[in-house]
C-alpha cells in the first residue's frame, strides 16, 4: 500500500459544482517545497507555495520534490471563485488553534503554512485571501477549529497555465 503525506488536516474544497477542477500536472518550480493538500499559487504558470501575501489558486495533490530545476509534474485542485473551502483557524502565524466562532463573518483573512498545515490566521485580515462565512459545528452545535470560507474576490483567481 503507498503511502501519502496529504494530511487531513489540511483544507478542503466544497466545489460549487460538485465536480473539482484539476489542473493536469504542470512542471513545478524550481526549489519550491511544499506538500500535498497545501496551498498553492501560480507563479509564471508552474504551482509554488502560498505565503500570506499571495493569491491561493489550488491545493497541490502531490509533493514537491525541492529539485532545482524543478522536475516534478503537479496536479493541482483549482478553487474557483464560487467554490466554499473548509479550512482550520489559528489565533496567529503558530498554528495554535482558536475556535472558527471567533472571526466575524464579511472579514476576509490571511492564510499561514506551519508545518506543512494550512490555517487562517484570525489576527491577520491584510492579506484577505479568503472570507468567513461560518463556523463548522460539531453535533451539539458548538463551534469547532473549522471554518467555511469563500476566496476573496479580489484575487482573481485563475491558472495561469500557458
Amino acid at each position: 500500500m503507498a503511502t501519502t503525506s496529504f494530511d487531513p488536516r489540511n483544507p478542503q474544497i466544497l466545489c460549487h459544482s460538485g465536480i473539482p477542477q484539476i489542473v493536469p500536472a504542470i512542471l513545478e518550480t524550481a526549489s519550491v517545497s511544499f506538500k500535498a493538500g497545501e496551498f498553492v499559487v501560480f507563479t509564471s504558470g508552474k504551482p509554488t507555495i502560498v505565503t500570506a501575501s499571495t493569491k491561493v489558486n489550488g491545493i497541490a495533490l502531490v509533493d514537491s520534490t525541492n529539485d532545482s530545476p524543478g522536475t516534478a509534474m503537479v496536479p493541482v485542485q483549482l478553487i474557483g471563485p464560487d467554490d466554499e473551502v473548509l479550512i482550520r483557524v489559528a489565533s496567529d502565524a503558530s498554528g495554535t488553534l482558536a475556535l472558527a466562532s471567533t472571526l466575524t463573518a464579511g472579514n476576509d483573512y490571511a492564510v499561514d503554512i506551519t508545518s506543512n498545515l494550512c490555517y487562517v490566521n484570525s489576527a491577520d485580515t491584510s492579506a484577505g485571501q479568503f472570507i468567513f462565512i461560518a463556523p463548522v459545528l460539531d453535533a451539539a452545535g458548538s463551534s469547532t477549529y473549522w471554518g467555511r470560507f469563500k476566496p476573496a474576490y479580489n484575487l482573481g483567481i485563475t491558472a495561469n497555465v500557458a
